[in-house]
């Protein structure tokens, strides 16, 4: 008997031993999900031919790597996808073959904008098939709806414990206010310059999201210079509770502001669309970030070039180029950065 003690104690001295060196759990990883997000998409024209000449894997056939490194893959997108209506009434309209939809899953693309100045250009009819395909493919989409109530709704989805909301508004612009405006019976899309209602729907929002994202169709075409309206509109869009702007609309990457701890992103640039004679319409980047409970904790932007109806990342001097002018945008904003490989980190 006296044996059997000692052999027991024996076996529990070896234990506490054991438990006592062992090293203490880790803590578990704070939830988090890495977004992905570029400007804007434009399906027609040349990247249509494309397509059929090719297959959905073409356009983003450089890209798709990189973009599927996001659980949330954002992308403007710039035109309805549909064979019905008559185009609108203006110097430039847009609609893609529901063949081009395939190219977004293709790409990893899961999230789309659809608040800008091309999405009715075919009408309601092209919109209500825009939905469908969407749908169909599981692709999330913000900022139009069948009717207002819809359309407002934005995206709500819980990303690795992380509970995330996305908004879009389209700026006026010549054309599509308050025609396109969805309304209580009526498919259309939202605006936000109708101030007190945009920022009741990013503080409601916030209501149940942990993170809210905020896509913004604004400013001038064609320059890298940020406009007052957008100063303001951002601003205020942080202000409301947004924790991430994506802006783009302007064709060229602009800077970042970081305001109240929180990133405003001017413009994404173009990312797929048809190649401009003006250089600076066809370079861009892809924003990747790290975002969690907290809001977006680092982001990394990787220069990009246009291509032929086919971004691929910029290398060697063209990558020297792009980082150039895109840290030459941020340094404008006061933004502060830092260089890895062929990537830019914004710094907050």
């Amino acid at each position: 008997m006296k044996k059997l003690r000692t052999a027991v104690l024996a076996v529990l001295l070896l234990l506490f031993l054991i438990i006592s060196c062992s090293p203490p759990p880790e803590a578990a990883a704070p939830p988090e999900f890495t977004l992905v997000a570029v400007g804007d998409v434009m399906l027609d024209g040349l990247t249509s031919a494309r397509l059929r000449h090719y297959d959905p894997g073409y356009p983003f056939a450089a890209s798709a790597p990189l973009l599927k490194e996001g659980e949330l893959v954002f992308a403007n997108l710039e035109c309805p996808i549909s064979r019905r209506g008559e185009a609108a009434s203006k110097p430039y309209t847009f609609c893609a073959d529901p063949l081009a939809v395939d190219a977004l899953t293709a790409a990893g693309i899961n999230l789309v904008s659809l608040a800008n100045n091309h999405i009715l250009d075919y009408g309601a009819d092209a919109l209500e098939d825009t939905f469908e395909l969407l749908e169909e493919r599981g692709i999330a989409y913000a900022g139009a709806g069948r009717n207002e109530e819809e359309a407002r709704k934005g995206v709500f989805l819980e990303i690795n414990g992380v509970k995330t909301a996305v908004l879009a508004y389209s700026g006026i612009f010549k054309h599509g206010y308050p025609a396109w405006r969805a309304g209580p019976d009526n498919a259309g899309t939202l605006f936000y310059p109708e101030k007190e209602q945009f920022s009741a729907d990013i503080r409601k929002a916030g209501q149940w999201a942990d993170v809210v994202v905020v896509s913004l169709h604004w400013g001038d075409e064609y320059t890298y210079e940020v406009n007052e309206e957008q100063r303001e509109t951002g601003r205020l869009a942080v202000e409301s509770g947004a924790d991430l702007v994506l802006g783009h609309h302007s064709h060229t990457p602009q800077g970042i502001e970081i305001y109240k701890g929180k990133p405003i992103v001017y413009s994404l640039g173009n990312f797929l669309f048809y190649p401009f004679t003006k250089t600076f319409c066809n370079e861009s980047f892809i924003l990747q970030a790290s975002v969690g409970k907290n809001g977006v904790a680092e982001m990394r932007l990787l220069p990009v070039l246009l291509g032929d109806s086919q971004p691929y990342p910029a290398t060697g001097p063209e990558a020297a180029r792009l980082r150039s002018l895109i840290t030459g945008l941020l340094d404008q904003c006061g933004t502060a950065w830092e260089t890895d490989g062929d990537q830019i980190i914004v710094r907050w």
